[in-house]
């Protein structure tokens, strides 16, 4: 997704991060370091460059909660700018990790710090105008965001101090994007910078994205010579990069001796026997695949996940990790298999919660499995509930929690029919954070497109709040509070006049994204909670009529239910139907035809394509030109996506 997320503003209240950055007199003499030396300056400094390594490489404990993680990150970076403070890649350093992700927002960057720290850079900028430095950083906190002036930004410090490398990449990054693609100008940046830092491994990464094969050819040559000589984990990461670069430059009947050749790399990265470097695992992992050793990547593949365990609350625990390797989930027509899976995963999490009782991946497992069947037990769904939200909480406490968590709560809730108090909050505070910081978020200008553009403020969070509103009104309706359920739908409603407005304004984009499915999908559940307020206040026949809107609604949508599935939909307006007097007869001719036929219709299933692919001539994202010729006797995967 393109959107990005921030925080709830009541965390903002009662931490101040900008506590945090020493400024404005840390960054004054940024520039002068910078113009000491006619050297390239590449690079933090071998002491800089270590203490950010060891930053970087901070693992969290087991039982330290995302929350105490972060925060000790923020910690330690305060102590890099003290120790730092004239240094412009430790004030890099610090302006990303501003702009980075926090317990809240599930690896999404935060809005809220990201603002701030963009407003703060601008702020400096316009005090210090002559200030490389603080040029640089407050262009690298522009770009995605505003990237012609971080362009402009970064131009302007290239000029100003010429020595100063690392505004070529950012260069390169802009310059290789989809909407400011230029192969050109990424070309001219990128041999700028490996010809001053040939040593510097972070160049060679966007070879491949030049489109260029004798430059990337040259390069990789460059590259070997750098890291044959080296044995840290940068270099042995680097091995990945040169081989890739080494088969996109040679033609396919060199492919034979370059499979030697990364034989013979990947025996010496081997006998360095490094089990706790995760980078080490996988670039052996790739070096057998490359040379087509499925054998030798299986092990490394199980043996990396035997070494290099995640920590944390949010990481899956080993044992979990290999039944789910062991059993993987049944086609998803075959009901009864599926069943039996979702039986047997909520056998295995009541041995997994008993030995590692705060692991949310184990909640999160036992909640998946309860969702798939009907007779787990109301009080066990609650427990279950209960013991996930309270995990939740004291993992991110004193953040909000993440908005989709929320609504996964609340859908539990309304799928299992416990707790509607609880259901009726999780969905006030779904969409409170997102009305607080997500819907606002500014979209990103290197790759959205036209469509993405508006599609998150005028559809995506629209439908996302409407979904927030319809758990609360469910909540409301199982309290029996028909007032407060009416409000909630009201304001649904009105999300509802947003999204057809949306899909009616440019009917070609109706499929885009799965607006039409997902308009429909809210909209039958709209009908369906008036249906339900109706019935508490006696209005049976108005119940009837919603009930039959939210049927002819769902018809439209991909929630219908499979033959012999729980449909309490069409059980409710059944019941009803017949309380009115309505006939069975009456009710199939209406509803059950329908119905009955588009259940009939086959299901998706993988078939091996009997007919041959069509010639055909099309542009990729970076403007090279495919044709059929170009895939013969490779394997493709063609990958299909869509949004709820």
């Amino acid at each position: 997704m393109t959107g990005t997320g921030t925080p709830g503003s009541d965390y903002r209240s009662r931490v101040s991060f900008l506590a945090l950055l020493c400024v404005p007199l840390l960054l004054l003499t940024c520039s002068s370091l910078l113009a000491q030396t006619d050297a390239p300056v590449c690079g933090p400094s071998p002491a800089v460059k270590a203490a950010l390594d060891q930053f970087s490489k901070q693992a969290q404990a087991p039982d330290q909660t995302d929350y105490q993680f972060w925060r000790s990150r923020q910690a330690a970076m305060k102590s890099l700018l003290n120790k730092y403070p004239h240094d412009a890649f430790v004030q890099l350093a610090y302006a990303h990790q501003m702009m980075g992700p926090d317990p809240s927002t599930e690896g999404w960057p935060s809005e809220d710090r990201t603002l701030k720290a963009i407003a703060e850079y601008k702020s400096l900028h316009a005090q210090h105008p002559d200030d490389a430095a603080i040029e640089y950083v407050y262009a690298t906190t522009l770009i995605d965001r505003d990237t012609p002036t971080a362009i402009k930004l970064l131009d302007d410090v290239l000029k100003r101090e010429p020595s100063f490398a690392p505004p070529d990449l950012d260069l390169v990054q802009i310059y290789t994007s989809p909407n400011f693609l230029d192969r050109a100008k990424a070309k001219s940046y990128l041999s700028a910078f490996i010809t001053g830092c040939p040593a510097n491994l972070a160049g060679y990464s966007s070879l491949q994205s030049i489109g260029d094969n004798g430059f990337a050819g040259k390069s990789a040559a460059q590259l070997r010579q750098v890291i044959e000589t080296r044995t840290d984990s940068e270099a042995i990461w680097g091995y990945q990069t040169l081989w890739g670069l080494e088969f996109k430059s040679h033609p396919r009947s060199d492919y034979d001796a370059l499979r030697k050749q990364v034989a013979a790399d990947v025996a010496p990265i081997r006998a360095l026997n490094l089990q706790s470097d995760f980078g080490w695992w996988y670039t052996l992992d790739r070096g057998y695949q490359l040379i087509g050793d499925q054998k030798q990547s299986k092990w490394a593949e199980t043996e990396e996940g035997k070494h290099i365990q995640p920590e944390g609350p949010s990481s899956p625990i080993p044992e979990a990790s290999q039944w789910f390797s062991d059993h993987p989930f049944p086609d998803p027509d075959a009901k009864e298999k599926r069943r039996a899976y979702w039986r047997q995963e909520l056998n295995q999490t009541d041995q997994w919660v008993s030995k590692h009782p705060k692991s949310l991946s184990v909640w999160d497992s036992r909640m998946r499995a309860m969702e798939g069947l009907d007779d787990v037990p109301a009080a066990d769904c609650a427990a279950t509930f209960d013991k996930r939200l309270q995990l939740e909480e004291a993992n991110t406490r004193p953040l909000p929690l993440y908005w989709y968590t929320y609504l996964e709560l609340a859908d539990f809730l309304s799928q299992k029919n416990v707790e509607p108090a609880g259901e009726v909050e999780m969905g006030q505070k779904g969409l409170d954070t997102i009305e607080a910081e997500w819907e606002n978020a500014a979209q990103r200008d290197l790759d959205s497109t036209k469509d993405d553009l508006d599609y998150y403020p005028n559809f995506y969070w629209p439908a996302m709040k409407a979904r927030a509103l319809l758990y609360e009104a469910e909540g409301y309706t199982r309290l029996n509070q028909p007032r407060e359920a009416l409000a909630a739908l009201g304001k649904a409603n009105l999300q509802l006049q947003a999204l057809n407005s949306d899909m009616t304004a440019d009917e070609s984009r109706r499929q885009l994204n799965g607006r039409n499915t997902v308009y429909h999908r809210c909209e039958y559940r709209y009908w369906q909670g008036m249906a339900r307020v109706a019935q508490l206040q006696a209005r049976n026949t108005d119940a009837m009529a919603y009930y039959q809107s939210a049927l002819v609604s769902r018809l439209e949508s991909d929630q219908m239910p499979s033959p012999g599935d729980k449909d309490d939909l069409a059980n409710e307006a059944h019941q009803l139907w017949l309380k009115l007097g309505g006939t069975e007869d009456g009710w199939n001719g209406w509803y059950g035809q329908r119905a009955n036929i588009l259940a009939s219709h086959p299901h998706l299933v993988w078939e091996t394509a009997q007919e041959s692919l069509p010639p055909f001539r099309l542009t990729d994202l970076h403007g090279k030109t495919w044709q059929l010729g170009d895939l013969k006797g490779k394997v493709v995967f063609l990958n299909f996506w869509a949004s709820w």
